[in-house]
């Protein structure tokens, strides 16, 4: 599953997903991930923090 695709997934579940200090960070509600979830996220840990990061500098650069 791609990092992209897990974003999606993950916020329509209202499971939040970032990068603090070039770490990953979940917010989720309890019971929320899945023991695939984590799986996953495990998987595409690279990838998340590359995507997340991408973005953030995007933001960044649009201030």
């Amino acid at each position: 599953m791609s990092a992209q695709t897990l974003l999606t997934d993950f916020s329509e579940r209202d499971i939040n997903v970032s990068v603090v200090n070039g770490k990953l960070e979940v917010d989720a509600p309890a019971g929320a991930l899945t023991n695939m979830d984590i799986s996953h996220l495990r998987h595409a840990k690279v990838d998340l923090i590359r995507t997340l990061g991408a973005e953030t500098s995007k933001r960044r650069q649009l201030s």
